[in-house]
């Protein structure tokens, strides 16, 4: 979300795709938040408390590994095809390279969690 304005600024469709990032993934982290508590243990028995919770780490991994991927792509092929810029390979910048690293540490941390829940029998803990 912080850098939506200036991509706001360079094109509209750049602008509202990191804006819509940005709340996704404030919204995912929220939801990573709040989700084991959606279910009060006193009315459900262990498994469901925890039943969604490798979905949801899997979903977050996947939603960030697109972002980094589409990062790769702008940065080498340039950005697909849209707005002023198509085709045209971004530039690294130290913020960008440090915002990625983190999606790839978050993405590590969330599949450690999917694994983690997830039983070897297949069922969730």
């Amino acid at each position: 979300m912080v850098v939506g304005p200036g991509y706001l600024s360079l094109w509209w469709g750049y602008g509202f795709f990191f804006i819509c990032a940005g709340v996704a993934q404030i919204a995912y982290a929220l939801a990573i938040f709040v989700q084991p508590r959606m279910f009060p243990v006193a009315e459900s028995s262990e498994n469901e408390l925890y039943a969604v919770m490798p979905a949801v780490c899997l979903a977050g991994a996947a939603g960030n590994a697109a972002i980094i991927a589409l990062y790769a792509v702008t940065r080498t092929a340039g950005v697909p095809s849209v707005g002023p810029a198509a085709n045209i390979a971004l530039p690294l910048t130290p913020v960008s390279v440090v915002t990625t690293a983190a999606e790839l540490i978050g993405v590590g941390i969330l599949l450690s969690l999917a694994r983690r829940s997830t039983r070897s029998d297949g069922r969730t803990s």
